[in-house]
């Protein structure tokens, strides 16, 4: 049976791996379902160390296409006698690689306020990484805002389904039962279901948000 891929993109400090976490703790729930995550901050590119961590070049999207196909494969042939396989893959720009974006089952996007997002790296960065907060704020309106315009939003237009970066646990759960009837849906063999488009869980574009 063909795993299933799910790509999780949105602004820096918009809530992505928290994401990616609350449905890794959900799938495994069902106790049929093996997770693999990967991160696009572990595939940094030659050029990093020339640019700022916020910039698309700094990372190696190629690389990580090649491993996310990599871990399919390998799932596919794992998951022939064994538990069904799903792989999570995170990042800001992870939906701008047209190989990702094409096989992926599941595209998210985690929607998040400027100001939240500002307000999350402020925290991160001066606790975390210890960085002065006069560099914080640089980065943002020298890197960091642009790269989001032009990169990043407009990814929001190509995602299944956009989650709320201020309340993910909105909708991760009802995600998750949908991701695991897509599961359902290729281990028997089905090209699709209502509700679905061919390849991928289509839920009419749904966003969660304090009204679900």
């Amino acid at each position: 049976m063909a795993p299933v891929l799910i790509a999780i993109a949105g602004g820096s400090a918009s809530g992505k791996k928290s994401v990616q976490t609350a449905l890794t703790n959900s799938l495994q729930t069902h106790g049929t379902v093996t997770v693999k995550c990967l991160h696009q901050t572990d595939f940094v590119s030659d050029k990093a160390v020339e640019l700022d961590s916020e910039e698309l070049d700094a990372f190696d999207l190629s690389r990580l296409h090649e491993e996310v196909s990599r871990l399919l494969l390998e799932a596919a042939e794992i998951s022939r006698d064994k538990d069904s396989e799903v792989v999570i893959v995170e990042g800001s720009f992870v939906l701008l690689h047209e190989g990702i974006r094409d096989r992926a089952d599941v595209k998210i996007f985690v929607d998040a306020d400027a100001d939240v997002r500002l307000a999350r790296r402020v925290i991160r960065d001066l606790a975390g990484r210890q960085l002065p907060l006069e560099t914080i704020l640089d980065q943002h309106v020298r890197v960091s805002k642009a790269a989001y315009e032009r990169h990043i939003l407009p990814t929001k237009q190509v995602a299944d389904i956009i989650l709320p970066g201020d309340n993910i646990n909105a909708g991760v759960d009802l995600v998750a039962q949908g991701i695991m009837d897509r599961v359902t849906d290729k281990k028997n063999g089905k090209a699709g279901m209502p509700g679905f488009t061919s390849g991928s869980l289509h839920v009419a574009a749904m966003e969660f948000y304090d009204t679900v």
